[in-house]
């Protein structure tokens, strides 16, 4: 199965700094998000069977655009 997200900062009021949840339960997709402005959560959850009780399988690719002007990146675990 496979799954994706595309969203745009641009559908946001220009002086709002909301946070845009995507959840995703697939096991490989993407996500594109265009104009970001304010934050996203992404929470993921594998369709794929945990072994020994932890998500060893899990792997995920952040791969800023050209022009990014940076970003922040914070990972949580659950139970953490």
């Amino acid at each position: 199965d496979q799954c994706s997200w595309r969203g745009s900062g641009l559908s946001h009021e220009s002086h709002r700094r909301d946070v845009e949840q995507v959840y995703l339960r697939c096991s490989q997709g993407s996500l594109e998000w265009l104009y970001p402005t304010g934050a996203i959560i992404v929470n993921l959850r594998p369709n794929i069977e945990p072994s020994l009780g932890h998500m060893s399988g899990l792997h995920v690719c952040i791969k800023p655009q050209i022009y990014s002007q940076g970003s922040h990146v914070y990972l949580e675990h659950a139970g953490d």
